[in-house]
């Protein structure tokens, strides 16, 4: 079975949410509940189109078929997946999901924080960091050492705009986080009619409070300086997986919102604000939609 809509992104904008809510509708199959990364990571890319195919098995005759990989909207690491997804369907039809940037660097940085090691999440770790990696568990350093996946990825119009180079304005549907949260079944028929589907009402749309950061646990200051040392990856492959997550139990606290240095907040929003502007306008949005306020 072969997928004909793509969620491209962007991470921590509530892409989960969606995917669970689309799939809802009797005639929508959103592949899950991983992600793929199918045209963004070389290793799966080279299983072919055969491979990929072979997540869609379950669609059973479903008019809209896709799947969610946030890593599609990561372009400066992976700038292959736009022109890979042309080639492989043209046709193709995407939607691209953002929030308020600020946030979403916020919530990206906790979501990050909060994976177990290099081998916790198979393959999906990748998307973000090194396999070696550990995200600073200083903010104010990661923004600036982890720039292109926290910061970078937040220019929705120049990620967006590689793939209005390959793809008519009318198979590309932008969705805002803070609408979705305001009104989601008026979002998903808005989907739906997109995704050329009878636009139903799902019964219960509140998976839209999916994947959320505040739920996550990250790790302590201690635990976070051990990952950080260059032997920790061969050393943490020797403990036994009981030990570690019970290690874990201990040394993981409750995620916390991030504070904002006035210097950080400055680096960021000026690496951001005529990017936001342009993307904001393009959607017919007020350039002060979003504050961001430095």
């Amino acid at each position: 079975m072969r997928p004909n809509f793509l969620i491209i992104g962007t991470a921590k904008a509530g892409t989960t949410s969606l995917s669970l809510s689309l799939n809802e509708h009797p005639d929508v199959f959103v592949s899950g509940p991983d992600e793929v990364h199918f045209f963004s990571f070389d290793e799966l890319y080279s299983r072919g189109p055969e491979w990929y195919e072979t997540l869609f098995a379950e669609a059973r005759g479903c008019r809209a078929v896709g799947e969610k990989s946030n890593s599609y909207t990561v372009r400066r690491h992976y700038p292959e997946a736009p022109r890979r997804i042309a080639e492989y369907d043209p046709s193709t039809k995407l939607i691209y999901m953002v929030r308020h940037p600020l946030k979403r660097i916020e919530s990206l940085w906790v979501e990050m924080r909060s994976w177990r090691g290099p081998r916790s999440i198979p393959h999906l770790e990748l998307v973000f960091l090194n396999k070696n990696e550990v995200i600073h568990h200083s903010f104010d350093r990661a923004v600036r050492e982890n720039r292109e996946f926290l910061v970078d990825s937040a220019n929705y119009w120049s990620e967006l705009g590689v793939y209005r180079e390959l793809f008519p304005d009318d198979q590309i549907l932008v969705l805002f986080l803070e609408d979705f949260r305001k009104d989601p079944d008026r979002e998903l028929k808005r989907c739906f009619e997109f995704l050329d589907v009878d636009p139903i009402s799902v019964e219960d749309p509140s998976s839209t409070h999916a994947n959320r950061s505040k739920d996550k646990r990250v790790p302590t200051r201690t635990l976070s300086m051990v990952r950080s040392l260059p032997w920790y990856g061969a050393w943490s492959e020797l403990i036994p997986g009981r030990v570690k997550r019970l290690g874990y139990r201990f040394l993981k606290a409750p995620a916390r919102k991030p504070d904002w240095q006035d210097s950080t907040r400055a680096f960021v929003v000026d690496r951001l604000r005529e990017d936001t502007e342009r993307f904001l306008q393009s959607c017919g949005r007020p350039t002060d939609f979003w504050d961001l306020g430095a």
